[in-house]
């Protein structure tokens, strides 16, 4: 739809009522997405993180890390697209509508300059990995030369 989310995500015991939600969990995700999450991502905690890990999920593309901070790969959702490269140019499409928008704003400027150096670097991830990350595809010379001319120049 367009929306670039920030957020975080804990795991952990929590009571969840009609009118009641109560847990560390809460506390802890609000925590890591007012500290943390000061790009357009979704950070997750250390519990989080470790459960993932327990139930096999795939850290090398679906979780990235910067430092100490674990996040959910804002481009994953490309495994369920259809037509990867159209995927690919309505996320461009949309990054370079934003930069453009907001070249006077420093401050959300640079998130979403952050955010550009990450869809970059994925292309590159996923031209020379779609086999991996997508078992069930197999790209062909030219799609991955459609979806390397996709990256962002930013200044």
């Amino acid at each position: 739809m367009g929306y670039f989310l920030r957020g975080g995500i804990d795991y952990g015991w929590m009571l969840d009522e009609k009118d009641l939600a109560l847990g560390n969990p809460l506390a802890t995700a609000y925590q890591i997405e007012s500290k943390y999450a000061i790009y357009p991502r979704i950070v997750i905690s250390e519990a989080f993180k470790d459960l993932l890990e327990e139930e096999g999920v795939d850290f090398v593309n679906l979780i990235r890390r910067k430092c100490e901070i674990y996040y959910i790969n804002p481009f994953y959702s490309v495994v369920q697209s259809g037509d990867k490269i159209e995927y690919f140019k309505e996320y461009k499409k949309l990054l370079e509508k934003t930069i453009k928008g907001n070249q006077k704003k420093e401050q959300v400027y640079i998130k979403y300059e952050w955010l550009v150096r990450e869809f970059n670097w994925f292309l590159g991830q996923y031209t020379k990995f779609a086999g991996l990350i997508e078992p069930d595809i197999e790209l062909e010379s030219d799609e991955i030369k459609r979806i390397k001319r996709l990256k962002i120049k930013i200044s």
